[in-house]
């Protein structure tokens, strides 16, 4: 994706170029990462092609630290609304899950 980024003042710009919308969801999840939560953005809209893009927003992890003044810009929820006509809903699905029971150090035979 051609892109960029820049944040200040805990608001974060960004704007993209011909970028597919599978770039954005990308775009979007690593923007919406926090820690010990782990958050994925799924297309949903079936458009195909690529699209030039520019959105302003307060990350969720910019929400919670204290700045001298408040950021003159929407929440990323908000945000991807606004700038994109695209709604980004917190939704919960079931996801697989790979759980290791224990580990060997040394390898054995079958």
């Amino acid at each position: 994706m051609k892109y960029f980024t820049r944040s200040e003042d805990g608001v974060t710009v960004a704007a993209g170029r011909q970028a597919p919308l599978s770039d954005l969801t990308f775009f979007l999840e690593k923007s919406l990462r926090q820690p010990g939560i782990s958050q994925r953005v799924v297309d949903n809209t079936a458009l195909a092609g690529t699209y030039d893009f520019g959105i302003q927003f307060v990350s969720p992890v910019e929400e919670n630290r204290s700045h001298n003044k408040e950021p003159d810009a929407p929440r990323i929820f908000m945000a991807v609304e606004q700038y994109l006509g695209l709604n980004l809903r917190d939704v919960k699905r079931p996801v697989e899950v790979l759980i290791v029971d224990g580990v060997d150090r040394v390898p054995t035979e079958n």
